[in-house]
């Protein structure tokens, strides 16, 4: 009877490292599979990298812009952005001109986006503003005014 377990221990084990090799096998063809799709995104990018096109361009800031956020308000294309010369900026996209600027925060503004919840509760036009000065900041672009701050944070 110990011949006979040892042997039947033998046929797990040899089927043990028979399913090994399979997972293996298949884990090789994964790659092989992975790096096709890697090939093929990278040839993507550089295919839309080479037809794409400067659009426009947006001259205002003093500073590295570290944020931007995009919306549609009323049939007006707007776009936000963030800097780190402390201001908030809001330009109509069609025209190219900048419509708005925002001054308040005491460091690098960090982050901005269009407040949708503003908009659709109550139909107005609401940046919000993240800073390393540990606010933020909502900030009305028609009537050219800070709606609410929140202070609080007490990290970066």
């Amino acid at each position: 009877t110990l011949i006979a377990e040892i042997e039947q221990l033998k046929k797990e084990i040899k089927l043990k490292e028979d399913n090994t090799n399979k997972i293996q096998e298949n884990n090789n063809e994964d790659k092989k599979e992975n790096y096709k799709l890697l090939q093929s995104s990278t040839f993507n990018f550089d295919l839309f990298r080479s037809s794409s096109k400067l659009i426009k361009t947006f001259t205002g800031h003093t500073g590295r812009v570290w944020g931007i956020d995009y919306s549609t308000f009323d049939d007006c294309q707007l776009i936000c952005s963030g800097s780190v010369d402390r201001t908030v900026r809001v330009w109509d996209f069609e025209n190219n001109k900048q419509i708005q600027s925002f001054n308040g925060h005491s460091r690098y503004v960090c982050s901005v986006k269009f407040s949708q919840y503003h908009y659709y509760s109550h139909h107005r036009n609401v940046v919000c503003s993240s800073s390393y000065d540990k606010t933020i900041r909502f900030w009305d672009i028609k009537e050219n005014q800070q709606l609410q701050i929140f202070n609080g944070h007490t990290s970066h």
